[in-house]
């Protein structure tokens, strides 16, 4: 409620690019520098003594670049809802954007996979076909005509068949 850091988690050190005992007693303005958003955010937070859950805010790191986090501000409260501190939680979203990016590839990759074992399935068929009919005609060296025929009218058929699976 003063507006001092009481205590700081490894992870939070890190965004902050601090350690965790520098930062502990600091005003939250001087040990959240890297971030004028969060510095708002808490100011108007101690002020108004409301809770800020899910904020996206700008981090600047050492070096210059800046990267989003995820932030909550919330209220510790006593028995009778009187606020004794502020707790805030900073979560790393490119991390989550990076899980998220890998998830939706493996999904791709599962799709893929998918589609390509049902072409499988769906050119196997007529091609097992053919074989058997084309093992069929050059083993029947008398067959007659209309056999031949129809043999070859099914093996163009499914050779049609494997064209529009291939198409499609």
């Amino acid at each position: 409620g003063e507006g001092r850091v009481e205590s700081v988690n490894p992870q939070a050190a890190r965004f902050l690019e601090s350690a965790s005992d520098r930062l502990q007693g600091l005003d939250y303005r001087e040990a959240l520098s890297r971030s004028e958003e969060l510095v708002s955010l808490v100011a108007e937070s101690l002020t108004t003594q409301s809770d800020y859950p899910q904020r996206v805010i700008q981090i600047t790191d050492r070096l210059g670049g800046n990267r989003k986090i995820g932030v909550w501000l919330v209220w510790v409260r006593d028995s009778d809802q009187l606020p004794v501190s502020l707790s805030l939680t900073m979560v790393d979203l490119m991390r989550i954007d990076r899980f998220a990016s890998g998830m939706a590839t493996a999904e791709r990759m599962n799709l893929l996979s998918n589609v390509g074992r049902g072409m499988a399935h769906e050119i196997r068929n007529p091609l097992a076909s053919i074989r058997g009919l084309s093992q069929l005609l050059s083993e029947k060296k008398d067959a007659n005509r209309e056999k031949i025929e129809s043999y070859s009218r099914v093996i163009m058929e499914e050779v049609d068949r494997v064209n529009r699976v291939v198409d499609r």
